[in-house]
């Protein structure tokens, strides 16, 4: 564990490295000389509110609360992929871009703040998250996934991890270079996706806690720019980091949208033999959350990568079938009723792809874009339970029992998306997308055998059958990106 907890330090330290690195090779492309931080084009070091608030913990808070319904379909992908997975290292992960902002001005390598007024505003910034956080926490008492406390929303590490990112965003990402931006926030996503593998958070808790941890640095931002004005200042944000999507396309973007599936429903086959009558899975429209980020050589062309997690709810069916005027089976399934006595379920899609990415860039404010990706995807298996009315003189007696299980297999495909993007301020823009993805899941179906089981008083599980839908899912939805 201590060999793991160095490397990761030594892997955050390596990327503030590769921040500095990538200033330096931006003074080679540059027709201005950029030897010193005090001949960089800068605009004056003067703050406003309406300048330098990001608003982008808003949008997270947001997503939280809307996919709160679902946040046990999204644990049971993590239950699926990584069930036992432990790892403290988050503990540590959460400060590193704060640690960084103060060794860096304490070493002097300067960026927006002298070192007294950054303590106070970051100091104003931590005590509103830990008040809102705790607020918040003992307040509405969820439980956590793992049943430890009734203390999980929101998550305060992930508000730690995100506060701080964005401290480390507005010294230095705005003032040196945008990689600071990205290697803080890739860390303060890191600490929340950890957080939920680590089995101590829901999704919802690590998006709103992220929120709140945005919004919190802005505030104490914004009363450290009401205390001081203009005083305790080095130096205001690079000019060349203003609002353009020609010199900066390159991207990381924070995604939410729904899915929906042209193949609204699948046969389950021998259903009729097992249990008298055809049965169908039939799927609604779903939620999906994404990470998604590209690095641009030109103003056109770059290459990235995505993180999509997607949560589809399953109804099950009874298929009644079509008759001709003979009364012969037409083979055309007519009406589809819901059936009342199996329990509906959900299905986790986790996928994660790389790929090319296209811009063009109508102004500096406005661009389209396309993008062409391949990767694995994998769904969580399904459990359809058979509900009934349980016999109260029957304290044994469930209510329910399972009946159909699906085993997922990980499979291969492609994704291709159209996108328009508007730059809302400096650094920051709000994209708009419609993805396309081909599909081909495959499952491995079983039945559980009434008879045997009864006799044997155990579960019996017919032996597996391969159940295969090929479909496309369209995606669409709105996203939040840092440009760099």
């Amino acid at each position: 564990m201590k060999r793991f907890v160095k490397e990761v330090i030594v892997l955050s330290l390596a990327l503030l490295v590769l921040a500095e690195s990538a200033v330096a090779q931006r003074r080679d492309t540059t027709t201005f000389k950029m030897e010193k931080w005090q001949t960089i084009p800068r605009y004056p070091a003067h703050y406003t509110f309406k300048k330098d608030f990001t608003w982008l913990g808003f949008p997270l808070i947001a997503a939280g609360f809307i996919v709160k319904g679902q946040k046990k379909d999204f644990r049971d992908i993590r239950n699926e992929m990584e069930p036992l997975y432990k790892n403290e290292v988050d503990n540590y992960t959460q400060f590193i871009p704060m640690a960084a902002t103060w060794g860096m001005n304490v070493f002097g390598y300067k960026g927006r703040s002298k070192f007294g007024r950054m303590i106070v505003s970051q100091a104003i910034s931590s005590g509103v998250m830990a008040g809102i956080v705790n607020a918040m926490k003992y307040s509405i008492k969820e439980m956590r996934p793992d049943g430890s406390t009734q203390n999980s929303f929101p998550s305060g590490h992930t508000a730690t991890a995100f506060m701080a990112a964005t401290f480390l965003h507005k010294e230095y990402g705005l003032t040196r270079s945008p990689w600071f931006s990205v290697a803080g926030y890739s860390l303060a996503t890191t600490t929340g996706v950890m957080r939920v593998l680590n089995n101590r958070h829901w999704i919802s808790d690590v998006l709103v806690g992220a929120g709140i941890g945005v919004l919190s640095a802005d505030l104490g931002y914004a009363i450290g720019n009401w205390i001081y004005g203009d005083k305790g200042l080095y130096m205001g944000e690079r000019a060349d980091m203003k609002c353009d999507l020609i010199h900066n396309p390159s991207f990381l973007s924070v995604n939410m949208g729904v899915s929906a599936t042209t193949s609204t429903s699948i046969d389950i086959p021998d259903a009729a033999a097992q249990f008298g009558e055809d049965l169908r899975m039939r799927f609604g429209t779903g939620t999906s959350l994404a990470v998604e980020g590209a690095y641009f050589f030109n103003s056109y062309i770059g290459v990235g990568g995505r993180l999509k997690v997607t949560t589809t709810p399953i109804r099950i069916y009874s298929a009644e079938w079509e008759y001709d005027e003979e009364g012969n089976l037409t083979g055309n399934v007519g009406q589809l009723i819901r059936t009342d006595y199996i329990q509906s379920n959900n299905v986790g899609v986790f996928s994660a792809d790389l790929g090319l990415f296209l811009s063009y860039p109508f102004t500096r404010r406005f661009a389209v874009g396309y993008k062409l990706l391949a990767g694995n995807t994998f769904a969580s298996n399904q459990d359809f339970d058979i509900v009934w009315e349980p016999d109260p003189a029957d304290p044994d007696d469930p209510g329910e029992c399972p009946f159909i299980h699906f085993e997922s297999n990980g499979y291969f495909r492609f994704t291709s998306g159209l996108s328009l993007t508007y730059a809302l301020s400096d650094n920051l823009a709000v994209r708009l997308y419609v993805d396309t993805e081909r599909h081909n899941a495959k499952y491995d179906m079983q039945y559980l055998d009434f008879v045997e089981t009864i006799v044997k008083n155990e579960a019996v599980w017919s032996e597996p059958q391969r159940v295969e839908n090929k479909y496309w899912m369209f995606t669409a939805g709105m996203g939040l990106s840092l440009s760099f």
